[in-house]
């Protein structure tokens, strides 16, 4: 499936009081299953099952991809089971990668990517980062209408990336 990216102006980003909290290793066995829950039977499911996820966010936490920046990988709620999550790494110098953010399901339309993208993106300016990126699948409709509605834009069609620069 062809890949799209998509940029916002971090000028945009407001606070928001839900609550979400830092990833941390203990976390992976629950973000499996929440990755599972909400890959599994769409367009982005590859065939991962609970055990796949959870060697791929062991791969992520131990820096396989680039280093993982926990402090803007987030989970809400504040304990399992773990409803929306991202998962952030360091591709170089002030330049991030917004690796995945899912939700479960049941969950979808509550405002829960938005809060957590938003915090991610402001945790990510506030080490000092510059520019962020991530992929999304062209058909997934969803995704690609969180990230316009924080203002990214389009960078490029197949295997490209959603920028943003913050100020």
């Amino acid at each position: 499936e062809a890949r799209t990216a998509l940029r916002p102006p971090l000028s945009r980003l407001t606070r928001d009081e839900r609550p979400l909290r830092a990833v941390t290793e203990r976390d992976l066995p629950a973000l499996a299953e929440l990755f599972y829950a909400a890959y599994h039977e769409t367009m982005d499911d590859l065939g991962e099952d609970i055990a796949a996820w959870q060697l791929h966010l062991e791969d992520v936490a131990q820096g396989r991809f680039g280093d993982w920046i926990a402090a803007a990988s987030l989970v809400t709620p504040l304990s399992a089971p773990l409803d929306s999550a991202t998962m952030v790494i360091r591709l170089g110098a002030q330049i991030a990668m917004l690796g995945q953010i899912v939700t479960r399901r049941s969950r979808a339309n509550r405002g829960l990517a938005s809060a957590l993208l938003r915090h991610s993106l402001n945790t990510l300016a506030g080490l000092g980062y510059r520019q962020c990126f991530l992929e999304t699948t062209i058909g997934n409709h969803n995704a690609q209408h969180l990230y316009r509605k924080h203002g990214f834009a389009e960078v490029g069609p197949r295997i490209v990336y959603a920028e943003w620069r913050g100020s």
